[in-house]
């Protein structure tokens, strides 16, 4: 059976191809390493050349990005690629991109069925509910990559966008339930930022209790301007998050 783009895939390779060309434009731009890169790539490079011993004491991130590096470049060499330079290390989050993208999109569409009153495993509705937000997951799936704090780094050598890459695996494999691949990219997203601690444990834990803790009970009504008595008698009587819309939250 035959295999057609559909006008997503095609919006959604539109970022991917513009993180291609600043990189392209970064590095023709500046050639060498461009202020901590000069401490990462020369830190990768150690680990290149197998000298697992050195570490430079300058460096305040685990070391997942030099690991990743270590591998790219061992298949490179494998295939026949010769010196690796500065372009080399900075096109690994450039490639990620393409990778950053399925999984982005892949949790906007989650999150909008959700928000079309559609549940997944129930069909009723979710056709006509995915067909009305596809293009709005398309555009914040778009407006996402594009991010400037996070565009900027695809052109570069840094963690930021690997960080960010297995932060939001872990979310994915959350939502797909699938509990053994969270613990895997959850650690994963360790060896990039040890910061993630916080987007995994206990994030993730308040996600899951949001989840769990309703479950089977009976919808709970607090106070329109609740206090925060009434916040905490509400959720200890009836084992529930105070959890309301953006526009109620708020104390009295």
């Amino acid at each position: 059976m035959p295999y057609y783009i559909s006008w997503p895939h095609l919006a959604l390779a539109l970022p991917c191809l513009l993180a291609l060309y600043w990189g392209r434009l970064v590095y023709y731009t500046v050639p060498e390493p461009y202020l901590d890169e000069v401490f990462h790539i020369r830190q990768a490079q150690a680990y290149v050349q197998g000298k697992w011993h050195i570490w430079d004491p300058k460096i305040t991130t685990p070391p997942g990005l030099y690991l990743v590096t270590w591998m790219q470049i061992r298949v490179a060499q494998t295939i026949g690629y010769g010196e690796v330079g500065t372009r080399w290390y900075r096109t690994i989050n450039q490639l990620a991109t393409f990778a950053l993208a399925w999984v982005v999109s892949r949790l906007v569409s989650r999150i909008s069925a959700f928000s079309a009153g559609t549940e997944v495993g129930k069909k009723s509705n979710e056709g006509r509910a995915q067909k009305q937000s596809l293009g709005e997951s398309v555009h914040s799936t778009i407006n996402i990559l594009l991010f400037p704090p996070l565009f900027f780094f695809y052109g570069l050598y840094y963690t930021d966008v690997l960080s960010v890459l297995s932060v939001l695996m872990t979310y994915y494999f959350h939502y797909q339930n699938e509990q053994n691949w969270v613990v895997i990219y959850a650690l994963v997203s360790l060896f990039f930022r040890q910061t993630n601690i916080f987007w995994v444990g206990i994030y993730l834990a308040g996600l899951q209790l949001q989840r769990v803790l309703p479950r089977g009970r009976p919808s709970i009504e607090f106070p329109t301007r609740s206090t925060i008595w009434d916040v905490i008698e509400g959720s200890w009587r009836h084992a529930c998050i105070f959890d309301p819309l953006i526009k109620d939250a708020g104390f009295d």
